[in-house]
């Protein structure tokens, strides 16, 4: 086992918990095409901003080729917003608009003389989850998308080259959108099942919370609900946590198994809960703002559809170099020096044994 005390990076002290945790990371060489920069100077913090200004537009670009594969979940949702979840609630339920008792309208206010309110809105939690169903299938085509942009991110944070084409001015620009499908072509393999295992546990979530608002709407809740519930969210936020480190891991440790993986981005998000679920927060921000109201709605729609998407990749890529840069590389750093060591011990037992037999002779 490795001296765990070689995981305190930049002379942090940590506590006995988190050293045994850090003790039992599996170790490799990053999967990079060049040499490692070195820690950049600033902070991560930083080295965000510093790629934002410095490849703003090429981000965009990656963040509309990335939208490209998110279209069928785009379509589910602008088809539920025009028809309308009440609507469509009431046509699963056998009911025809026009005998609809009232529309919620998204209030969950109305008159009726044949439903009640809770009722209704029962029905209409029906039409979330058909939604919630939608986007967990189609998820599969966004990871074909992420893949991509993951890829794109990554390269950018560790500071490597991009492939490069002249302008009509001969002025050297980054051939973006090649360099994005290389990584859709070496990385889906990796991205698609990780975000639909993702997409699965966190739509399991969503079901849950609609299934106890359903229940709690009809009077038919018991503790099981509850229960549920709690344990649902719990491996939700911890699946976030995990999904934080995972999914850019995938692009910088592709030599390490799947399980090993899991394993990795398991212990950094158990050791370093606060930092994962902030890093976590900071990556989803644009969107958590969609549910704020219609106007902010618009803007943010704007802004999502412009950089959303890479930025969500960036943020967790740079979170998760920010790791490898002070957990796993200085513990691999460590392992290499100690089978060195070991080699030359060997060596020298060998010349050893080599020399004693010499002399007897």
């Amino acid at each position: 086992m490795i001296n765990s005390n070689t995981a305190q990076s930049k002379e942090k002290k940590i506590s006995s918990y988190k050293i045994k945790l850090i003790s039992n990371l599996v170790v490799s060489q990053e999967d990079r095409a060049e040499e490692i920069k070195g820690a950049y100077p600033g902070g991560r913090f930083k080295r965000y901003i510093d790629i934002l200004k410095t490849y703003f537009q090429p981000l965009m670009i990656v963040n509309l080729l990335t939208m490209l594969f998110c279209l069928p979940i785009i379509a589910s949702l602008l088809f539920f917003e025009i028809y309308g979840y009440e609507e469509f609630g009431y046509l699963l339920a056998g009911i025809g608009v026009s005998d609809a008792p009232f529309l919620l309208n998204g209030f969950g206010l109305g008159l009726s003389s044949g439903l009640s309110i809770n009722s209704a809105s029962s029905i209409m939690l029906k039409a979330y989850m058909v939604l919630v169903g939608s986007i967990t299938v189609f998820l599969p085509i966004v990871g074909i998308g992420l893949a991509g942009n993951f890829y794109v991110c990554s390269k950018l944070v560790w500071g490597e080259t991009l492939l490069m084409k002249k302008d009509k001015y001969g002025n050297d620009v980054p051939r973006i959108i090649k360099e994005f499908f290389k990584g859709v072509k070496f990385l889906s393999g990796k991205m698609v099942p990780s975000i639909s295992i993702f997409g699965i546990i966190f739509s399991g979530t969503a079901f849950m919370i609609l299934e106890f608002s359903n229940s709690f709407l009809i009077g038919t809740t018991n503790p099981g609900h509850y229960i549920g519930l709690i344990l649902t969210i719990i491996l939700s936020i911890f699946s976030a946590m995990v999904m934080t480190t995972y999914l850019p891991f995938n692009v910088s440790y592709k030599n390490i198994k799947v399980m090993d993986r899991l394993k990795n981005s398991s212990i950094i998000a158990s050791g370093f809960s606060f930092s994962s679920i902030l890093a976590f927060a900071f990556s989803i921000f644009p969107f958590a703002l969609l549910f704020v109201g219609d106007m902010v709605k618009l803007i943010i729609t704007i802004v999502i559809l412009s950089f959303g998407l890479s930025h969500f990749c960036l943020v967790l890529t740079n979170y998760a170099d920010y790791n490898s840069e002070n957990l796993i590389q200085p513990l691999y750093q460590q392992e290499i020096k100690a089978q060195l060591r070991a080699e030359r011990k060997r060596t020298k037992k060998v010349e050893t044994q080599k020399q004693v037999y010499k002399n007897k002779k």
